[in-house]
């Protein structure tokens, strides 16, 4: 090992050389391939790199054709500052992805209320088109925005709005946060 440290870790052959000008050594390549095998630098150097998988397919609603924002996806960015004159104010924007297409749609609102939201919905559907189903996340990281979109479906006011309209809403799975990595890109 002294030896094939001094030649900057050369290889088998090289490791032999040099032994072999002085002593005659039985089964020296038995010897030192074994020695070598346990040689961290070279098992860095000469091993083979990892293979990933293959990526799984992806989900069927994301490679039919359909028109676009059919399905779309929903969240909110966080709370961003805009100067007004000199004061300084608080709003958000309301993201609405295509996931056929992956368009984006991006709405400014005050606030997190239903009232707004349901302004920023019915602004987007009358621009773009009315969403079959609405994907949105549920995920623990977007705690206020998930409560919100929560809180959104359970009132009234949007409920009646989405039923008439057929529009089906539906939330990503829980502690699954790619699933709404197309919008989040």
């Amino acid at each position: 090992m002294d030896n094939h440290k001094n030649l900057h870790y050369g290889g088998v052959n090289a490791t032999i050389t040099t032994p072999r000008q002085v002593y005659w050594i039985p089964s020296t390549w038995q010897c030192v391939k074994s020695l070598l095998r346990c040689c961290v630098p070279c098992r860095k150097l000469t091993g083979k790199p990892y293979k990933t998988l293959d990526p799984p397919p992806l989900p069927k609603i994301r490679v039919t054709e359909v028109p676009l924002f059919t399905i779309t996806g929903v969240d909110f960015t966080r709370v961003l500052f805009v100067k007004e004159g000199e004061q300084e104010k608080k709003v958000y924007i309301c993201l609405f992805t295509c996931i056929a297409t992956r368009a984006v749609h991006l709405e400014v609102v005050s606030d997190l209320t239903v009232e707004t939201f349901s302004l920023a919905f019915r602004r987007f559907s009358s621009r773009k088109s009315l969403p079959c189903k609405m994907i949105s996340d549920d995920a623990s990281t977007y705690l206020a925005a998930a409560e919100t979109i929560q809180k959104l479906l359970q009132s009234e006011i949007l409920k009646g709005a989405l039923e008439c309209q057929n529009v089906t809403w539906e939330f990503i799975p829980n502690g699954a946060p790619w699933y709404g990595g197309f919008w989040d890109a």
